[in-house]
């Protein structure tokens, strides 16, 4: 990849041509990098050339490294704010969905995240010989185990899978 084209670039328009590039933007992501090129502007081979490099690298998978609940609590600790709870939310990224697990507070609300949970995740320490668990399953374990080392509570709104009607942490039904 040409580094000089990427690192040229402001981390807010390297933002903006990622987005496009996982978009399937090519034609927007050159513009981008275009009109935010100081002269003289790369040409167009090289603009493309150079994107195409960078599509092929964000990509690709990044190596699967075991999620700790000891670092992700010490994450959580070192925010600005408190947690409250620990929530498990689905996203979506192209095809394939997955689960971020957030520290978040009320009053105001804020959140944080913590870790993107994919399919095929493991923990720290899980070498258990049983099947992988579905990316829902791991992070309401891994949600678990940050949550109690915290001592908050845990939410997982839609444990079954993606729901675009899925409560959030400041929605759930309040216990008296």
């Amino acid at each position: 990849m040409d580094d000089r084209i990427w690192n040229a670039l402001p981390a807010p328009v390297r933002a903006v041509v990622d987005a496009h590039l996982r978009g399937g933007r090519m034609v927007m992501a050159v513009a981008a990098v275009r009109d935010a090129s100081a002269d003289p502007k790369p040409g167009l081979h090289a603009a493309v050339d150079f994107l195409v490099e960078r599509r092929a690298a964000i990509a690709a998978p990044a190596p699967a490294t075991p999620l700790d609940p000891a670092e992700l609590a010490a994450l959580a600790e070192g925010l600005s704010f408190r947690p409250e709870a620990v929530e498990a939310v689905w996203r979506e990224e192209g095809e394939a969905p997955f689960v971020l697990l957030l520290a978040v507070a009320s009053g105001p609300y804020r959140e944080a995240e913590l870790a993107a949970v994919r399919a095929g995740a493991e923990l720290l320490g899980s070498g258990d010989g049983r099947s992988p668990r579905s990316e829902a399953g791991t992070a309401r374990e891994l949600g678990r185990a940050v949550a109690e080392r915290l001592g908050v509570s845990f939410w997982f709104g839609a444990p079954e899978g993606p729901a675009e009607d899925a409560a959030r942490w400041w929605q759930r039904p309040q216990m008296v």
